[in-house]
Order: C-alpha cells, then sequence, then structure tokens
C-alpha cells in the first residue's frame, strides 16, 4: 500500500467507487422493478444492499474526518444541511410536481388529498416510511413507492448526529471503552428486534434491524478505519488479505451470520479499494454525481415503467435509457442546485479550480 503522506489525496478515487456504488444500485432497482428475465439478479457477490452498506463505510470513513476539520458543531451541521439537503429537497418536491401528470386521480383531487400533503411532510423531514407513494401513482407498477432508494438517507442522517454524541463520550470515557459500550448496545438493539421479529411479524422490525442496525454499524466500521488511517495505511495489505478470507468464510456460514459476519471485512475491502490505488484522476472536478443517480433513479425508472417504456423496450435498452435520463438529471442538480450550496472549502470546489498535486497538503482538502 501507498506509503504517501496526504491520505486523503485518494478522495478522488472514493469519488469514483462512490460513482460506481450508485450506477450498481441503480442497475438491481431497474432489473427489480421491471421484473427482469434477462439483466442478472445481482451482480456478482455485489447486491444493491451491499452496494448501500459499503456508501455507509465511505460516508462514515469521510465524515468522521470533516468532523474532525470542522470548527464546531454547527459548521459540521452546516456542511452536512448543505451538502444533502438541496437535491433531497429537489427530488422530493419534483415527485409531487410530477405526480400532478401521472396520477389516476384529477388534479383537484390530488392536491386536495390528505394523503399528498401527508407525503410532502414526511418525506421533507426523512420519514418517508410512513407515506412512501402519492395517491393515484405508479399505482399499477410493481411498486408504488416513489422513491425506494430514500430509506437510506434517514439512516444517514441519524448517523451525522450519532457520530458527535459518539466523539462526545469517546472524549469523556476513553475510545475503547465507548467502542465497547457501542458493540453492547448493537449487540443488544439487534437481539432485541431480532426477538421480536420473530414474535410478531412485522416487516418494518426487519427494516429496522438491517436498515438501521447494519447500515449503522457499516458506517461506524469507516469511521474506526477513518481514526486509524495511518495503521490501516501501514497494514492495509494484510487487513485487505485477511479480509477477503473471513469475506470468503462468512458466505460459507447462514445468511443471517453472513449479514454480520462480512461487516468488517467488507468495509475494511470497501476502504482498501479507494486507498490502496494511485491516484485515478481528478473525478472529483465533474462534481459528485453518485448522490443525484442514487436519489434520481428510481421515480425515473417507475415513471418510465408506468408510461410503458420497459413493454416497448428490450431490457437492456430500458436500461441504458434509465441510465442515462439518471446521469443527465444528477448532472444538471449537481450544476443548478448542489453545487451552488457548497462552501468555498469543499473538496469539490477545490477540485474544479485545479487539478489536484500530489504535494497537496492534507488540511487544504474538505470532502463536503
Amino acid at each position: 500500500m501507498s506509503t504517501r503522506p496526504d491520505f486523503r489525496r485518494t478522495q478522488n478515487n472514493f469519488d469514483l467507487l462512490r460513482l460506481i456504488l450508485a450506477i450498481g444500485v441503480c442497475f438491481h432497482h431497474v432489473a427489480y422493478l421491471i421484473q427482469s428475465t434477462v439483466l442478472p439478479k445481482q451482480l456478482p457477490f455485489l447486491s444493491a444492499q451491499d452496494c448501500v452498506f459499503c456508501f455507509f463505510t465511505i460516508s462514515g470513513y469521510l465524515i468522521s474526518k470533516s468532523l474532525n476539520r470542522s470548527q464546531n458543531l454547527w459548521d459540521y451541521a452546516e456542511k452536512r444541511v448543505r451538502r444533502i439537503y438541496p437535491a433531497y429537497f429537489l427530488v422530493i418536491t419534483a415527485c409531487v410536481v410530477a405526480g400532478f401528470f401521472l396520477t389516476n386521480l384529477s388534479a383537484g383531487e390530488f392536491a386536495r388529498s390528505a394523503h399528498t400533503w401527508k407525503y410532502i411532510v414526511f418525506n421533507l423531514s426523512f420519514l418517508n416510511m410512513l407515506t412512501p407513494d402519492l395517491p393515484g401513482v405508479f399505482t399499477d407498477n410493481r411498486s408504488t413507492a416513489i422513491n425506494g432508494s430514500l430509506w437510506s438517507i434517514r439512516v444517514e442522517v441519524f448517523c451525522y448526529v450519532l457520530l458527535p454524541v459518539m466523539l462526545f463520550f469517546a472524549r469523556k470515557w476513553g475510545t475503547r471503552a465507548t467502542a465497547i459500550l457501542g458493540l453492547l448496545l448493537f449487540c443488544f438493539g439487534i437481539a432485541v428486534v431480532s426477538h421480536l421479529e420473530a414474535t410478531m411479524n412485522q416487516p418494518i422490525l426487519k427494516q429496522i434491524r438491517i436498515g438501521v442496525f447494519v447500515s449503522t454499524a457499516y458506517f461506524l466500521a469507516g469511521v474506526m478505519i477513518s481514526k486509524r488511517s495511518d495503521w490501516f495505511r501501514i497494514h492495509g495489505n494484510l487487513l485487505a488479505a485477511s479480509s477477503l478470507v473471513l469475506l470468503i468464510a462468512s458466505a460459507l456460514l447462514s445468511s443471517e451470520l453472513w449479514l454480520y459476519g462480512k461487516i468488517i471485512p467488507a468495509s475494511i475491502l470497501t476502504i482498501y479499494a479507494a486507498t490502496a490505488f494511485p491516484y485515478l484522476g481528478n473525478w472529483s472536478r465533474h462534481g459528485d454525481l453518485s448522490y443525484g443517480i442514487y436519489i434520481f433513479h428510481f421515480p425515473i425508472t417507475q415513471t418510465l415503467i408506468q408510461l410503458g417504456w420497459d413493454e416497448r423496450l428490450g431490457d437492456w435498452s430500458f436500461l441504458a435509457i434509465v441510465m442515462l435520463l439518471t446521469a443527465l438529471l444528477a448532472k444538471l442538480s449537481w450544476s443548478v442546485v448542489e453545487k451552488p450550496f457548497l462552501k468555498r472549502s469543499s473538496h469539490y470546489r477545490i477540485a474544479e479550480a485545479s487539478e489536484p498535486r500530489e504535494s497537496l497538503p492534507e488540511q487544504s482538502v474538505s470532502t463536503t
């Protein structure tokens, strides 16, 4: 593994990796929503869920460093809001506007429906699981959800809040004690939710167990690697090789043990994939398109299905159209909505201004 002094010059590699993961999620969702028998149900050893988990690991790694560089909690919170909420607000409001043209209700009925207003309120406040659909929209599709990708955003926001809380206790009690306590709470929470899931047969409990607990575990794994980044840089090759062996071993176990057993090795391999490789070019100068691809592809796919494009086109052609439209919308969102809200110290503004050099000082780069 490289021993370059500027460990975070690999931010460009992280951006490329996130772009690949976002495309992976898009691929899987399209295959699922059109009930494709041609597109593979999942990429080799990488499901849509795995792609999202890798996102959480990368987020934990980068957001931890962002918190360390923030002047205070307000600065940290402001950077997080500036980065995620403008595009998030755009996709929610755009879907409501599109709903007027896609619903099987009249425009007046759609506007007066309490369900429409619940969708707006709950989704803008990250509570999309309470009202995931709009009245009369996508009723004949395989899923009536307007945007099935947004569940992870609320968990991401939860992790943003959790991180400074854990930092507070780490400074008060020590990192090791806080980590042990966090692990115990995680195991206890998983045990309680798993028990309730087995006895109550409520689908939402599985969503909490996997969507909240497991996703947060991946985020915190990224945080831990970030806190030991110098050590990780030195021992990265050995850690990656060991993780690959553990990942293969975990795959031979039951599905439940596989779900938990792969958290640490998968997180290590995710960070290693971005940090072990040499500089792969200034991808960041194009902006962070992965976020736009992630939050826009689902409603675009659903809309095209309702319009019947999936029946008129072959599966691969439909996938290509979805990805093209999603990429164009993601680029437009970045240029018009997302980038203007970033601070001048943002990594993306710096990357756009000039090509990063090998001597770029670590403190001059912000991942917001």
